[in-house]
């Protein structure tokens, strides 16, 4: 038998600069995997929370104008639920001819005018309608007047009859002085009053 010889581990000698290039590219490493695995997934769930804070902060500045404009809608609302109710007043069921001669006669005892109608004859299936939506229609009245007094006072009555309670046009008017020396003026007018033929109930 031979004698054995004992095996010798070759000795591995770094020297310090090789150490610490070694333990910064595991320090890398780390970084890089507590980047890859920790910082990155925060820092994606911080940008879905703000960017889902910002909606919020859309819906509820809609929310707060929606609810600010509200009243104003409610008010809206109202004051065109009056404007028929006037507009209904003015043409609705309980007008009447009768009714807008009576209101004739009152103004022109109000502006000192002497006043006399006559209502125009109009022959049956002749009538004039105006239709004012899908729901509205309005039947044509016309009416002949003859107004004597000042210029003025003329002038205030058809003025006036825009507010009066019930709706009516113009559609012809003529003015003459009876006598050169009065300041008295003769005006013949035609008259349009309309009245509700078809109308709903506000």
């Amino acid at each position: 038998m031979g004698a054995t010889l004992p095996l010798k581990m070759p000795t591995i000698k770094l020297e310090a600069r090789y150490l610490y290039l070694l333990a910064a590219t595991g320090g890398l490493c780390v970084v890089l995997v507590l980047v890859r695995f920790l910082y990155l997934p925060v820092v994606a769930q911080i940008r879905e929370r703000r960017v889902a804070l910002q909606e919020l902060q859309v819906k509820m500045a809609d929310v707060q104008r929606v609810t600010e404009e509200l009243p104003n809608q409610e008010a809206a609302v109202r004051k065109a639920q009056e404007r028929y109710r006037l507009f209904h007043d003015r043409l609705g069921k309980g007008q009447s001819v009768a009714r807008i001669l009576e209101e004739l006669d009152a103004l022109a005892k109000e502006k000192r005018l002497q006043l006399i109608t006559t209502q125009s004859s109009v022959e049956e299936g002749s009538e004039r309608f105006v239709t004012l939506g899908p729901e509205i229609v309005l039947r044509e009245i016309p009416l002949t007047m003859q107004l004597t007094g000042r210029y003025r006072q003329v002038a205030e009555f058809l003025g006036e009859l825009d507010e009066a309670p019930f709706m009516a046009t113009v559609q012809r008017l003529s003015l003459t002085k009876p006598d050169r020396e009065e300041s008295r003026l003769k005006a013949d007018t035609t008259l349009t009053v309309y009245l509700a033929d078809r109308m709903p109930e506000p």
